[in-house]
């Protein structure tokens, strides 16, 4: 998938790339809207295209990343919810007990999660720009 940006910044080999947000119901305008698209969204990327600021950009971002990014921060968290409970539970701890065995392991594998995104250990979202265009 292709989405369009401005190079804001360029520091050394990285660009700093502006992307406005998209909608997903396109009531933006409306006063009763919910403003998810308010501002914009900022992606430090290599700058492979040698792109300088205020250019704009197209940057593609990987097939099918969305649902490997949700996977990875909704459901490993939820394995390890459940992995916390099965501990628990074959401990035969208490209640209280296996609730936060509960919570210790939700929060590990969210951690793990959130730093594996982060570091770019796992980069199944990250865009990259393309080529410089004509805005």
């Amino acid at each position: 998938m292709l989405i369009h940006g401005t190079v804001t910044e360029v520091c050394g080999d990285s660009a700093i790339v502006s992307v406005m947000r998209a909608s997903g119901c396109g009531r933006c305008s409306e006063a009763a809207g919910c403003g998810v698209t308010a501002g914009c969204q900022t992606y430090t990327l290599a700058n492979g295209v040698a792109a300088g600021p205020g250019e704009a950009v197209e940057l593609e971002v990987p097939e099918g990343g969305a649902w490997r990014a949700a996977a990875l921060g909704y459901l490993l968290p939820l394995c390890g919810i459940l992995a916390g409970a099965t501990v628990g539970k074959f401990l035969q701890f208490s209640d209280l007990a296996l609730f936060v065995a509960c919570l210790l392991g939700g929060g590990l594998a969210l951690g793990a999660s959130a730093f594996a995104m982060r570091t770019g250990l796992v980069a199944i979202t990250r865009p990259r720009i393309v080529r410089v265009t004509r805005a």
